[in-house]
């Protein structure tokens, strides 16, 4: 009996939640029924002035009783059936709306979780290495990654790119940098870290160049099994899947909420790390653009990271007031 009045009261309380979520929707549901009750009373003209809470008025033709009319509080019954049959209406609107909501919900969570799994799997690992390998190298001062606001990237276009690093050159000095950074070798060198963590340590300038017979020993491993053999293979795999991933988060098939706690950070990371990839290939588009839902969650989530981080300093500075109170001086 407990378990079962417990039950009640969680399905009480969530479907409350629902309707607190959605006031708005419901207010303008209420709203519409008043007007709805009110042009039927002014519509019908059947209001008649009472002095009872309950009475049956007679109507004569000719002094000929033809009709009984019963009113309670001065609206006739055939009033009252109409404003019964309304409110009926829009109490099943009401469960309908929130039972197809509470499906929705469901289903974007499940997709969520879906997606979260995929991206826990081998994506993440493929994000990390792709960080990983631009931060060992020269692109990444060259970034100015940790200097640069990247969520002034908004468009992700080869315009954006010149505008937020003030240089007019930028994407060509980009491209050449690329190309002489070694990425593949870093790449390599890396991975073989990971597959033996007790091997040599280098830095950037002492990465041995590596050869066929070895590279194809580092992806012999499981570790590395399921990677392309080029680094930029990797980076254009990455974003296929990232854009999969988004498509999924901006059609709404599954909940961005559901999905931004766990994966955000490692989601802006990369795409911090490869925005002036992005833009380069859109080269002044407007439309037709290059991974168009990456840079949809990506706006999307950066405007939750940068609520998320106003709320973590008022946080700060309120708990800094409690351990630091002034004390006044006497």
């Amino acid at each position: 009996m407990k378990t079962f009045l417990e039950d009640i009261a969680n399905k009480i309380s969530t479907t409350l939640d629902f309707y607190k979520e959605h006031w708005i929707r419901y207010l303008f549901i209420l709203l519409l029924l008043f007007s709805c009750c009110l042009a039927l009373i002014i519509s019908t003209n059947k209001y008649v002035p009472f002095n009872n809470i309950i009475q049956i008025n007679n109507i004569y033709n000719n002094n000929v009783l033809i009709e009984q009319q019963l009113y309670i509080y001065g609206l006739s019954i055939n009033i009252w059936l109409s404003f019964i049959t309304i409110i009926s209406i829009l109490i099943g609107g009401f469960f309908g709306i929130f039972q197809y909501d509470k499906n929705r919900k469901q289903r974007q969570q499940e997709k969520g979780a879906e997606i979260a799994k995929l991206f826990s799997e081998k994506l993440l690992l493929k994000c990390e290495i792709v960080s990983q390998v631009i931060k060992f190298s020269n692109l990444y001062d060259f970034l100015k990654v940790d200097s640069i606001d990247f969520f002034n990237f908004k468009n992700f276009d080869i315009n954006e790119l010149r505008y937020i690093y003030s240089n007019d050159d930028f994407p060509t000095e980009y491209k050449q940098k690329y190309k002489k950074a070694n990425l593949n070798n870093i790449y390599y060198y890396l991975l073989e870290c990971r597959n033996n963590p007790h091997i040599k340590k280098y830095s950037l300038d002492e990465i041995p160049n590596y050869n066929i017979k070895q590279i194809n020993k580092i992806f012999e491993t499981n570790t590395a099994s399921f990677l392309p053999h080029l680094f930029s293979e990797l980076i254009s795999e990455t974003l296929n899947e990232l854009e999969y991933v988004c498509m999924n988060i901006s059609s709404q098939a599954a909940g961005s909420k559901f999905i931004y706690q766990s994966l955000h950070q490692s989601f802006i990371r990369t795409i911090r790390i490869l925005a002036a990839d992005i833009s380069c290939l859109n080269k002044g588009k407007y439309s037709d653009k290059f991974y168009t839902n990456i840079i949809y969650v990506y706006n999307s989530w950066g405007n939750l990271y940068k609520k998320d981080l106003e709320k973590e300093e008022k946080k700060r500075k309120k708990a800094n007031k409690i351990l630091n109170p002034k004390i006044k001086k006497i």
